[in-house]
């Protein structure tokens, strides 16, 4: 994934990063600020997390879920295997 010059850089940790680093915090192997340092995470990321703040992915959020997405397609795939296939004018 590559990014504009200029960018904002939120979001460049993985998830198991911000895992193991909330590990270390909530066992008391370290502080959040030396769990963030070490980890490589925002402080602000380590922090929002443990209170369970900000926990929607970033960018726009969708309207469905990912289970009606997944019946959606499954149910367009299955009429096209039955020889009736949508086009985008049905509703």
């Amino acid at each position: 994934m590559s990014r504009k010059l200029g960018s904002r850089s939120y979001g460049n940790f993985l998830q198991e990063q911000i895992e193991n680093a909330l590990n270390e915090f909530v066992n008391g192997v370290l502080s959040i600020r030396a769990a963030a340092r070490t980890h490589n995470v925002a402080y602000d990321t380590l922090h929002n997390r443990f209170h369970g703040r900000r926990t929607k992915t970033t960018g726009g959020q969708t309207v469905l879920t990912a289970n009606e997405e997944e019946a959606i397609f499954s149910s367009i795939l299955k009429c096209s295997d039955w020889g009736f296939p949508l086009t985008p004018q049905d509703d």
